[in-house]
């Protein structure tokens, strides 16, 4: 017989010898955590004789294999959310037939520019046919998991299709430099787009910076502040425009918003189904020292408000009941009813105000007037 058939052997003997109890021997039951177990005197044989420590040297060992590390989730840091879009518009007698020389009273929407022409044979059709485009961008910046920065930005929102072509550039308004002659062609040579820039060929910039807010979760609740989208309810007392809190979806065609600087604190009700809300809102603080040429040569670094008692402050509270999308669609697919409810109560004052005040203009001393406005906006929905 060779070797390794007798160390198998002798392997097999000992793990025999151990598996079966000697006679007239008790075994201790295994407690918890105990690696083995130790006979115990018998009632014929006195006390038993140990195991010899050459048995115990010839069992069959296992190696132990660490326990499996679980995989570590990995933390998103950055979230692009957001929507583009491309529709085109014709309309049809928007102007219902009126002509829009206010000298006449006007119309309801602007004639066809035709219209207007003292050419013999210019065509007024009353039609007016274009497109549009917009790219919104919803990013989201996690500092952690309970810290993030969100922004809504708009670049080329709603810039209509062939508008800005580079011959079709007019002086900066802030300069009054006029447009290189390169910047000049003939009618027909428009295929080349240029940016739009406030000003000079349109009426704000191609990219423009909505919201922007930080959110932070407390052990005591939700903390937001910043520029944030106003929205309540069903969208009529304050609608934040394109996204949809309720449903989880974008309004493609929203061009309008709600805007509010606001700090605000939310929680859950404890034992209720409630959350509450309470935020400090900055609805109007103009004018500040970034908008008036009178401080430009003395801080050219953070604006500030000029003046206190002028600002429009505001105190929002909100008690609602919101169930949120997928819980609210698994309610209604079961057949059950779902009812999302609450109320919303603002408090806003104003004690001064400036009247007449212009972008770049010092305020006038004469124009700065009491208010003494107190306004109470309560809100069922």
């Amino acid at each position: 017989m060779t070797p390794s058939r007798v160390s198998t052997l002798c392997g097999i003997a000992a793990l025999a010898l151990v598996a079966t109890p000697l006679a007239g021997t008790a075994y201790a039951q295994l407690g918890p955590g105990q690696p083995g177990g130790k006979p115990i005197a018998s009632e014929s044989e006195g006390i038993a004789e140990e195991a010899p420590e050459e048995a115990e040297a010839k069992l069959p060992t296992t190696p132990v294999l660490p326990v499996p590390k679980a995989e570590e989730k990995e933390f998103e840091r950055f979230l692009l959310n957001g929507y583009f879009r491309l529709r085109g518009d014709w309309f049809k007698n928007f102007d219902l037939g009126f002509s829009d020389d206010p000298t006449v009273g006007g119309a309801p929407f602007p004639n066809p520019l035709a219209c207007h022409a003292t050419t013999a044979g210019a065509p007024c059709e009353h039609t007016l046919k274009s497109g549009n485009m917009r790219l919104h961008v919803s990013p989201i910046i996690y500092i952690d998991e309970r810290t993030s920065i969100h922004a809504d930005i708009d670049v080329l929102d709603n810039v209509v299709l062939g508008s800005t072509p580079r011959r079709f550039v007019g002086p900066d308004i802030a300069t009054g430099d006029e447009p290189t002659p390169g910047d000049i062609g003939v009618g027909t040579d428009g295929s080349d787009q240029v940016s739009p820039q406030t000003g000079r060929n349109y009426l704000y910039d191609s990219i423009r910076v909505k919201h922007v807010w930080g959110e932070v979760m407390t052990p005591l609740g939700l903390l937001k502040f910043g520029r944030m989208a106003d929205n309540w309810g069903l969208g009529i007392l304050a609608n934040g425009g394109s996204y949809d809190e309720l449903h989880d979806t974008y309004d493609l065609d929203s061009d309008f918003g709600d805007t509010v600087d606001r700090v605000m604190f939310s929680r859950s009700i404890p034992g209720t189904g409630f959350n509450f809300a309470i935020g400090m809102d900055w609805a109007s603080t103009e004018p500040v020292a970034a908008q008036t040429d009178e401080f430009l040569a003395r801080f050219q670094g953070q604006p500030f408000d000029l003046d206190d008692n002028d600002d429009v402050n505001q105190w929002t509270f909100v008690v609602s009941h919101i169930d949120d999308t997928a819980t609210f669609r698994d309610i209604v697919d079961r057949g059950e009813v779902a009812l999302n409810y609450g109320l919303r109560f603002a408090y806003q004052s104003q004690s001064w105000a400036q009247t007449g005040t212009d972008i770049g203009e010092a305020p006038p001393a004469d124009r700065f007037v009491p208010r003494n406005a107190k306004a109470y906006i309560p809100d069922v929905w």
